[in-house]
């Protein structure tokens, strides 16, 4: 179920970007649960896996997607993202792994080491948007959900290490470390995922509206934004008791303008004027295009 876990959250942040592009945070969470994906089938279906060449690329793919992640959780929140660090930790961490896994007396020190340096990263990156996490909401979930499911990692492994001791090949998917690792990271795929898409929604739903109510020629509200921004203004005016004014105004001799120099320069106009009336109003003012070359403030 983790294989399938990660790439079905994988696809989901891809179709995420792909609504806001410009938003590379959601990118790098697409590729990091794209690169746990292909990390949990590697270690489900490949029947050994433990030896020098196969664990450098498992564990180099898990570093990857889990400093991909803490990459995306800073970018999100415009924090400049630690690459040194990261790259470092993961640099040092698969060398160490390495090392230990090449020379260790059982399988269950390569293990612990693989999941102090993950859950490293990931608690680093909780380390990073920690005064998030005084904000409440989303922040605060997304806070608590990276922290916790870094944690897990040395929590877990020390737990059910010192319970057995681990063997490599087939007798380690027997093992109560393998059954726990796998109950524990479904868990925490699924909190984590949904955190970052509750961070990542209410952006795309504003951007989503913002398009739906914005006339694409001039970038004022359309008819319908408009009118209803209108409502509202009336409403607060009526309770303030503050006198409100309505201008409606249109383009002299449009048609003129169109017949005579075509209707991409009667575009133009339309656009150069919307770009006169965004500069116009106060912050309070509201202003649309009404339809044609007619327009409201």
């Amino acid at each position: 179920i983790n294989p399938a876990i990660a790439l079905l959250f994988g696809l989901t942040f891809l179709i995420l970007w792909s609504r806001q592009k410009h938003r590379r945070a959601i990118l790098a969470f697409a590729a990091s649960y794209g690169c746990l994906g292909v990390g949990f089938l590697i270690s489900h279906l490949t029947p050994e896996w433990t030896g020098l060449l196969n664990v450098f690329v498992l564990d180099s793919i898990y570093i990857l997607g889990t400093s991909l992640m803490v990459w995306g959780i800073c970018t999100r929140l415009d924090i400049r993202p630690p690459m040194t660090a990261l790259t470092v930790m993961g640099i040092v961490g698969l060398a160490i792994i390495m090392v230990v896994n090449a020379y260790g007396v059982t399988y269950n020190s390569s293990l612990l080491v693989a999941n102090v340096v993950i859950g490293g990263i990931m608690v680093f990156g909780a380390w990073m948007i920690r005064r998030n996490a005084f904000e409440g909401g989303v922040e605060a979930l997304v806070f608590w959900a990276i922290f916790l499911a870094g944690s897990q990692f040395w929590i877990r492994s020390g737990v059910t290490l010192t319970m057995e001791t681990v063997q490599a090949g087939e007798a380690y998917r027997d093992s109560t470390y393998w059954a726990v690792l796998n109950a524990s990271v479904a868990l925490f795929s699924v909190v984590v995922a949904l955190s970052l898409i509750a961070a990542c929604a209410p952006a795309l739903i504003k951007e989503v509206r913002t398009i739906s109510e914005t006339d694409l020629l001039t970038g004022l509200r359309n008819r319908r934004a408009f009118d209803t921004a209108v409502d509202d203004a009336l409403l607060k005016s009526a309770r303030a008791g503050v006198a409100t004014s309505l201008v409606l105004l249109d383009i002299d001799h449009f048609k003129q303008v169109n017949d005579t120099y075509g209707h991409q320069t009667g575009d133009k106009v339309i656009a150069d004027l919307g770009a006169l009336i965004r500069e116009i109003p106060r912050e309070s003012d509201v202003s649309g295009r009404l339809g044609g070359e007619e327009f409201g403030i």
